[in-house]
């Protein structure tokens, strides 16, 4: 079963992503955060990925 603790947040890098990032710090154990572009700075809680979601095979590697 999925943690509820754990979220993944796509398209992070982007202007919503970036805000939703901010508003969920610290509300949730782990924040996974995906995009195509490199995410900058990564602090406690959080896990960036540099991931095209269009590649199952890496999502599933990465994400699962």
């Amino acid at each position: 079963m999925p943690d509820p603790n754990v979220v993944v947040l796509t398209g992070a890098a982007g202007r919503i992503g970036s805000v939703l990032r901010t508003a969920w710090r610290g509300r949730f154990r782990t924040l996974r955060l995906v995009d195509v572009q490199e995410l900058h700075p990564v602090t406690d809680g959080e896990e960036a990925f540099l991931l095209n979601l269009a590649d199952l095979h890496a999502t599933l590697l990465h994400l699962l």
